[in-house]
């Protein structure tokens, strides 16, 4: 998810897919290649204007390719 977040604004968006094959993560650090269909949400509120969840695709999706590393971090 990303957000963006200003005085009195709040852009957020979200990305959801189908179960994509990806390695359990056992608490180390992991990495690897990401392939599959994802879906892109928009979600909008500021003063001037309030846009729900909408879909960014039309409900469609899109083939997606992407590396991704997850990493344990410390507190």
């Amino acid at each position: 998810m990303m957000l963006y977040s200003a005085p009195d604004v709040r852009e957020h968006f979200s990305l959801f897919s189908d179960d994509i094959p990806f390695p359990a993560w056992t608490g180390r650090n992991i990495s690897g290649d990401v392939k599959g269909w994802f879906d892109l949400h928009y979600y909008l509120n500021d003063p001037e204007e309030f846009i729900s969840y909408e879909f960014i695709t039309g409900g469609l999706g899109l083939d997606f390719d992407f590396y991704i590393t997850i990493e344990k971090v410390s507190q």
